[in-house]
């Protein structure tokens, strides 16, 4: 009875690291990581202090990494933004905005189901975002030019603002996933693949936003002296051209919908 033990103990102890280690093994086995492309579309509601608003819609296209493995995934992205498409509400300029920006998000499985169930996924995910931004409006009025009618006064051109931002993005996402890729040197395997989609709606707050912003201005000289009523025409001296900077912090909030196709190689 004791050398049945003896072997079965002695099994038991070679087998145990031998099952680990095929569990690894196949584990390895899989690739779980991919390359994201997406689109977003944001809603923007921005305010500051001085009265400066940003609000309007605009777009993003995302490059990024990630991995995706049970219940979780990871993705880090760079993105290049255009936008807002309406007009900035205070100032009623149309502004063209451009910059770019990073992000990375973080997403855990509502459900008791790895996220690459056939029946689909859906859970929370967290957010946190860094942008940079640029806008430009210029008027046909150009240096060389004063505006002629009295009700012109306070005329601007060549409206410029630059827009930094960090924020925080809790929401909740949707995936539809195939099963992961597995390593190996035939040609199905080596191609590149559609691994699944991924749709977040999320609602985006500011950890800290600021602008500054310029712009020249026609003022004249000398206000008083003259009556609205009149349509008096006012020579250039009359005229005075200054430029003016604003800056401050925002405060707001945006929605955002994000849609990502993730590509395995």
């Amino acid at each position: 009875m004791k050398p049945f033990l003896i072997i079965l103990i002695t099994c038991t102890c070679f087998a145990a690291p031998s099952l680990a280690q095929l569990e690894k093994s196949d584990e390895a086995e899989y690739k779980n990581h991919f390359w994201s492309v997406g689109l977003t579309g944001e809603r923007l509601s921005y305010k500051a202090g001085t009265g400066y608003e940003l609000q309007g819609n605009s777009g993003l296209l995302s490059v990024g990494y990630g991995h995706m493995q049970g219940r979780w995934f990871v993705i880090g992205s760079a993105d290049v933004i255009t936008g807002p498409f309406n007009p900035n509400q205070s100032e009623k300029m149309e502004i063209d905005y451009q910059g770019t920006g990073i992000n990375a998000w973080w997403g855990y499985s509502a459900q008791e189901l790895d996220l690459r169930h056939p029946a689909g996924g859906y859970g929370f995910t967290l957010g946190i975002s860094y942008i940079d931004i640029a806008g430009r409006n210029v008027y046909e009025q150009d240096d060389s030019r004063t505006p002629s009618r009295f009700e012109q006064d306070g005329l601007s051109y060549n409206h410029s603002v630059r827009i930094t931002s960090t924020a925080i993005s809790p929401g909740i996402f949707f995936c539809w996933m195939d099963p992961p890729r597995t390593y190996g040197s035939s040609i199905e395997q080596l191609k590149t693949r559609i691994e699944g989609y991924i749709l977040t709606i999320a609602f985006q707050m500011p950890v800290t936003a600021r602008y500054q912003s310029s712009q020249y201005v026609w003022r004249i000289k000398d206000k008083a002296s003259y009556d609205p009523n009149s349509n008096e025409e006012i020579p250039p001296e009359g005229w005075e051209n200054n430029k003016e900077r604003q800056s401050g912090k925002l405060k707001g909030f945006t929605i955002l919908v994000a849609f990502q196709a993730l590509l395995g190689t």
